[in-house]
Formats: C-alpha cells, sequence, structure tokens
C-alpha cells in the first residue's frame, strides 16, 4: 500500500470513530455528516462550449451521485451557462482555470477535490490538452485514474 493510500485509509478510520463518538452521544446528525465527505466530478474541457448532450448527462449523473461538478480547462463561460442550468438544484460548481496540466497535477486535483469520477466529452478534446502531446491521450488517462482507482466516462461525440 503506498504512503498516500494509508494516509487516505488513516483519514478513514479517524472518521469513523469520530463518527462513532458522537453518536453514542446522540449527535446522529454529525456522526452522519462526519462519513460524508463531498464528492465531485472532474470535467476536463479544453474548448469553449460542451455540447447539450454532455450537459444533460452530467446533470443527470450529479443528481444520482449527489456529486458537484469540478471544471478544468478553458471553459469559463461554459460553466456559467451549467450555473444557469442548474440553478434550482443543489449541485456546488466550481472552476479551475488550468490550460496545461501534468500526470502530478491531474493526481493533485483529483486527490483535493475529492474526485469520484473523470468526465471527458470525447478523444479529440483529450487530443487538445497540450501536456498530453508527448503521449497518447487515452494511455495518459489511463496511467493517471489507475494510481487513484478512478473511473472515466467517455461521451464521444458523433
Amino acid at each position: 500500500m503506498s504512503s498516500k493510500n494509508k494516509k487516505r485509509f488513516w483519514k478513514r478510520v479517524e472518521n469513523y470513530f469520530t463518527a462513532i463518538t458522537f453518536a453514542e452521544a446522540g449527535e446522529w446528525d454529525f456522526a452522519l455528516k462526519t462519513l460524508e465527505s463531498p464528492k465531485n466530478i472532474l470535467v476536463i474541457c479544453p474548448r469553449r462550449r460542451l455540447s447539450e448532450k454532455s450537459i444533460k448527462y452530467l446533470e443527470s449523473l450529479c443528481e444520482r451521485t449527489k456529486a458537484g461538478l469540478l471544471f478544468v480547462g478553458r471553459c469559463e463561460s461554459q460553466v456559467e451557462v451549467i450555473k444557469e442550468v442548474f440553478q434550482n438544484k443543489s449541485i456546488p460548481i466550481n472552476y479551475l482555470s488550468l490550460f496545461n496540466f501534468s500526470e502530478k497535477d491531474l493526481l493533485k486535483i483529483i486527490e483535493e477535490y475529492n474526485i469520484q469520477l473523470v468526465f471527458v466529452e470525447s478523444l479529440e478534446v483529450l487530443g487538445k490538452i497540450a501536456a498530453l502531446r508527448t503521449k497518447e491521450p487515452i494511455h495518459f488517462i489511463e496511467e493517471v485514474l489507475e494510481k487513484v482507482h478512478c473511473p472515466l466516462i467517455l461521451l464521444e461525440q458523433t
């Protein structure tokens, strides 16, 4: 087990014991909140617009998984559109204006933001990420996600 996995494991154990302590004291709501950590879906979007199909898919996915969205790329204007679409829903939406990122950057984002899965609209989108030019885009992502055991949703456009 790597040192990062050990830290995550012990953090979960610590949260369970904290929750048990508060549950024993009758503080059920706080105990449950201790066990819940906010989940996020990472959306890699180096282009300025997501398709309507992608937006509907993300909306449904967030509602089912009770996760927020973290956008990375060149899509600040698109994030504003999505905030309007999701305004009646309690889905937290954040944006990181990163145009180039390495494997190390992606791993850090996945860990810091509790990313549960990564959403990419198409292989074309992956290919546009400048830091990936030296590797096949899908192999880069597979290597990263294998390290953190995080699934990838690839919504190929027609």
